[in-house]
């Protein structure tokens, strides 16, 4: 079953159902090496690297294709939690929406 499949039954029979994106680091990365970071490792460039961890980030939230989805299946618009795999393995220093979304779970409880 897909995904929109998964949400349309869900919304069909009434139960809260949450869009996750739990591969963000991966994409963030794929996108950093497209700027030109290879992850040479050196201590000097920590700096750099967070500047283009930062804005690989930005641009990957800003260019999800969740509301585009949602609405060629004519489902209502509701918002994608972004989340770290590193956050998933208990990495603190890798938060994106989780936050978020363990507030919006424990709201619906």
């Amino acid at each position: 079953m897909t995904d929109i499949a998964v949400l349309a039954q869900a919304r069909r029979q009434n139960i809260p159902a949450y869009l996750v994106c739990s591969k963000a680091d991966y994409h963030i990365h794929s996108i950093m090496s497209e700027m030109g970071y290879h992850g040479e490792g050196k201590e000097e460039d920590v700096e750099h690297r967070n500047e283009l961890y930062e804005a690989a980030r930005e641009h990957f939230v800003e260019t999800r294709k969740a509301r585009e989805t949602l609405e060629e299946a004519k489902l209502p618009d509701q918002h994608l939690y972004t989340v770290s795999s590193t956050m998933l393995n208990k990495n603190p220093e890798g938060t994106i929406d989780e936050a978020d979304r363990l507030k919006d779970l424990g709201d619906q409880t």
